[in-house]
């Protein structure tokens, strides 16, 4: 989470959205950050994860000093975020840590949070790349899905993908070598190398 919040300076009274929310954790520290007149939205698929976090509302409101709570989570999916009630052009910024390449349609993912941003909003955007395109064989192994490898975008298709939608052109920010300790699965992966990468924040026009 460090790695996503780096380029952070002043984000009080944003209106942030953040992809697969879970247990709320990052969503209430992002509460902190944007205050009262700012707005916090968690999305996630797990109706139990929703709910789980939905129990510490009031707890951060009176820990945070606040009068009023502005932080909601929605359940609903991150490729299908109009389903879930989140409305078009009203969040200045989106989060998404390690998430996206866990969904098979990467694109449609991208293309609803470009509708969702306000004009000059950002994508802050983590996860897990690939140096080459992935054949079928990683992407339907069980093991390389399971480490979060077999859904990796190919760097390239990615910063593609991205100005197609409509974002400025981004780039790598940092990147860290995911190591295969496993001499079967290196052999699949022959020359193809993984890493955990944060790119720069993904900006609408």
């Amino acid at each position: 989470m460090a790695v996503v919040w780096s380029s952070l300076s002043v984000w009080e009274n944003c209106w942030i959205l953040d992809l697969s929310s879970g247990s709320g954790r990052d969503c209430y520290a992002l509460n902190q950050l944007v205050g009262e007149k700012g707005h916090v939205t968690g999305i996630d698929m797990t109706e139990g994860q929703v709910g789980a976090a939905k129990k510490y509302l009031d707890y951060h409101m009176e820990k945070y000093d606040f009068q009023t709570s502005s932080v909601t989570f929605t359940h609903g999916y991150i490729e299908k975020l109009a389903e879930a009630g989140i409305q078009n052009g009203s969040y200045d910024i989106v989060i998404s840590t390690c998430v996206i390449n866990l969904v098979p349609d990467k694109e449609q993912v991208l293309q609803e949070v470009y509708l969702v941003l306000k004009q000059g909003g950002e994508l802050h955007f983590s996860d897990v790349y690939a140096s080459l395109e992935l054949p079928e064989e990683i992407k339907t192994h069980k093991v390389f899905w399971g480490e979060c490898l077999g859904g990796a975008l190919y760097w390239k298709d990615l910063f593609i993908l991205a100005q197609t939608i409509g974002f400025f052109p981004p780039c790598l920010v940092t990147a860290n070598l995911i190591t295969i300790q496993n001499k079967e699965l290196e052999r699949i992966i022959g020359d193809c190398c993984f890493c955990f990468g944060h790119i720069s924040p993904l900006q609408t026009p």
